[in-house]
């Protein structure tokens, strides 16, 4: 029951943060990627001054990586691994 709790939970909580961020752009009138993009720009501007967050700056002026859905599914395919190696079998053995 302990990994089939675990799995509730990240299944959950991933939903309910991207209905979240949803309804955040909604309230900010942000209903296209280039509005989000535009939206950050000050707060890019803010990371940038006198340098001290430079791959914070670069990732905001160019983001890059997963989108939700493939975050999600490589997430829960890091919990299923982990989960696998420590049943019967896996490589650590079995541990509740």
């Amino acid at each position: 029951m302990t990994y089939a709790a675990l799995l509730d939970r990240h299944l959950l909580g991933s939903a309910q943060q991207e209905a979240e961020e949803l309804a955040m752009r909604r309230r900010h009138g942000l209903h296209s990627p280039q509005q989000l993009s535009e939206a950050v720009t000050a707060a890019r501007d803010l990371a940038a001054e006198g340098g001290r967050h430079p791959l914070l700056t670069e990732w905001m002026t160019a983001p890059s990586g997963a989108g939700m859905d493939e975050q999600s599914e490589l997430s829960l395919a890091f919990l299923l691994d982990g989960i696998a190696t420590r049943l019967p079998g896996g490589e650590e053995g079995a541990t509740p």
